[in-house]
């Protein structure tokens, strides 16, 4: 078993090359994910729904908090805003973001076997509609949600699901030592970044919630949300 360099973990070699599941992104041929680089072409490959190989299926499902992680760099790193006046390298990226384009190649090649973003064959990273979403300059841009949903007061108490299951009472009680909102009061930075997130998660479906709603010809309208409340 070794570290890989992009996440942290030790993968077993045999289990990695030769599995199907593996993110082609990240390893080909070599000790650990994301120790040596894979071609463009396999960054597009990955395993479809209707695939026989219920064990890549399985692992690709386990392998979802590499995913996440992976996502939550793109975000924090803002590589879909650079990215939308046309396609860069990871090198080129990587100097924009201050971040080692090796290791930036390999999580956007990742993100790339789930149709976020897309490697040309010259090595050029691409927005694509799911990638677009993560640009902060773009209406219901996703972008806050994402990084919200990626931090670690959520990660933290989801990673603690299975205690949860086994004994009464909140995860995040239990991993935070408070309720969240008493949690979220205490931590100016955590509670704009949660005001900041459901804003950007409800702003796709208002209008639709609005248009759908019998609301009375006369009235007062009061609009809450995470972020706080208007009247009009």
């Amino acid at each position: 078993m070794r570290g890989d360099g992009v996440s942290g973990i030790g993968v077993d070699i045999g289990t990695v090359i030769r599995s199907r599941w593996a993110p082609d992104a990240l390893c080909t041929d070599g000790p650990s994910l994301g120790t040596v680089e894979a071609s463009p072409r396999l960054s597009r490959r990955r395993p479809t729904v209707d695939t026989p190989d219920l064990t890549g299926r399985l692992m690709e499902h386990a392998l979802g908090h590499l995913f996440s992680a992976a996502l939550r760099t793109a975000a924090r790193c803002r590589v879909a805003d650079h990215l939308a006046a046309g396609p860069r390298t990871a090198e080129e990226l990587a100097e924009l973001t201050d971040t080692h384009a090796g290791h930036l190649r390999r999580v956007l090649r990742y993100l790339a076997t789930r149709d976020v973003f897309r490697e040309d064959e010259a090595g050029a990273f691409h927005l694509t509609p799911l990638a677009d979403s993560l640009r902060t300059d773009v209406p219901h841009s996703q972008h806050a949600a994402v990084v919200m949903l990626t931090d670690q007061a959520f990660q933290r108490t989801s990673a603690g699901l299975e205690e949860t299951v086994r004994k009464e009472g909140p995860s995040f009680e239990r991993t935070f030592g408070q309720p969240f909102f008493a949690y979220l009061a205490g931590d100016p930075a955590l509670r704009e970044l949660f005001d900041a997130g459901m804003t950007s998660l409800s702003g796709p479906v208002d209008a639709a919630v609005a248009e759908a709603f019998p609301f009375p010809e006369r009235g007062t309208v009061v609009v809450t949300s995470a972020a706080g409340a208007a009247t009009s």
